[in-house]
């Protein structure tokens, strides 16, 4: 279960370094990595609220936190440029 949750980890920091990396969402083409590190993101979630709730390690919490809060960020942000809508030059 251990090294399960460890792979969780890494996997889990090399998700948010290229999600982070990829704001401004200024293409088309960040737009669509920003949405499939997302779903990722949300699957390793899961994962590792899982392993919270087995309590198999205290350093889980906070990257559980770390997750939903580029979560939240996605959303507040896809939802502030699909209000927007595209504009004529945009994500050419």
């Amino acid at each position: 279960m251990f090294f399960l949750s460890f792979q969780n980890w890494v996997c889990s920091q090399e998700l948010l370094r290229h999600f982070w990396s990829s704001y401004p969402v200024t293409t088309q083409s960040l737009v669509n990595k920003a949405r499939r590190l997302k779903d990722a993101i949300s699957q390793i979630d899961t994962k590792l609220e899982s392993d919270l709730r087995h309590q198999v390690s205290l350093v889980v919490h906070p990257k559980h936190q770390a997750l939903e809060a580029a979560l939240v960020h996605y959303g507040a942000d896809d939802k502030k440029r699909n209000a927007k809508g595209p504009k004529p030059n945009d994500y050419v």
